[in-house]
């Protein structure tokens, strides 16, 4: 027979991996790194029920971070887990699906043009759009000031924003072997501006519950920022990876 076991945290008596008095996870942190490495990366990717309703949800603007924020987790895949597994995933799809059209030309498309430099800085691309993040949840807590939310309240609506954001990616990057070039550019344009459009407006009006007018002002504000922090960002990201191999 096993001996009983007690919560290092409180003392109490355990009847599973987590406490039932302090709630505290009882299994070892302390592990080889390998194995905390592997199991942090599960963690982040392991895909269970909650996926599928996150996602349809999601398609929902605002609904989902209204929702986790205001206290229905269980059900959701939290708001920094779904921006970083939909980053690795579009990382995954610019690399091994997105088609080499060579590099750009006079003669060469939109689409092209966008392919190759997305095909040679995927990661500076992953990477500046989540160092976007921040810069728009302080942005959205000064628009938002009246809302009295705290800053992880803005920053969980940006990470959920952004999983709606690169799943519009994915979704055309994946079908973009089987789609001429210039129906990738306009169909990539147009779901770009659906996103930072109507979707954004609608998502900042159900979490924010703010008046028309607000939200109308706010909107254009918070795309056009969305837009040139994601360029600065990458510009900066890709001129340090140039500057690393030097130095």
């Amino acid at each position: 027979m096993d001996a009983k076991r007690h919560c290092e945290n409180c003392q109490s008596l355990l009847h599973g991996r987590y406490c039932s008095r302090c709630g505290q996870d009882c299994t070892s942190p302390i592990k080889p790194v390998r194995q905390a490495l592997i199991d942090a990366v599960a963690d982040i990717l392991s895909f269970d029920s909650r996926i599928l309703k996150s996602l349809k949800v999601l398609c929902q603007p605002g609904r989902l971070p209204a929702r986790y924020v205001g206290g229905e987790r269980v059900g959701h895949v939290p708001p920094f887990r779904m921006a970083l597994s939909v980053s690795l995933v579009l990382f995954l799809v610019v690399t091994l699906v997105l088609p080499d059209y060579g590099e750009p030309t006079a003669q060469s498309g939109l689409a092209a043009d966008l392919s190759f430099v997305a095909r040679e800085h995927a990661l500076a691309l992953v990477l500046a759009q989540l160092l976007t993040l921040p810069p728009l949840a302080l942005l959205l807590g000064l628009l938002y000031r009246r809302r009295h939310l705290l800053f992880l309240a803005h920053l969980g609506f940006t990470f959920y924003y952004h999983a709606a954001f690169n799943f519009v990616l994915i979704g055309l990057f994946a079908a973009s072997p089987v789609l001429p070039t210039e129906t990738l550019g306009y169909l990539t344009l147009s779901a770009l501006f659906v996103v930072l459009g109507p979707y954004l407006f609608f998502a900042l009006k159900a979490f924010y519950r703010a008046g028309f007018v607000h939200t109308l002002l706010s909107w254009p504000l918070l795309a056009l920022s969305h837009l040139a922090l994601m360029v600065l960002s990458f510009l900066a990201v890709v001129g340090i990876f140039a500057w690393i191999p030097a130095w």
